[in-house]
């Protein structure tokens, strides 16, 4: 994964882009910002494993 990169965030399905990454003691995530929607533009911290390419997402 790199920055820039567009994912679909597990939980929500919501599409996101990563912004930047997070390194803590228990598990690597990202900076994502959500792409669409009525909370576009919105930032949060999601898990390295909780962010899917579209192709997985939709298997």
């Amino acid at each position: 994964m790199q920055a820039g990169e567009v994912r679909i965030f597990k939980k929500s399905g919501n599409e996101v882009v990563l912004l930047e990454l997070v390194q803590n003691a228990k598990a690597r995530a990202w900076v994502v910002q959500r792409t669409a929607g009525r909370s576009a533009g919105k930032q949060m911290i999601c898990l390295e494993r909780c962010l899917l390419t579209t192709e997985q997402f939709n298997q």
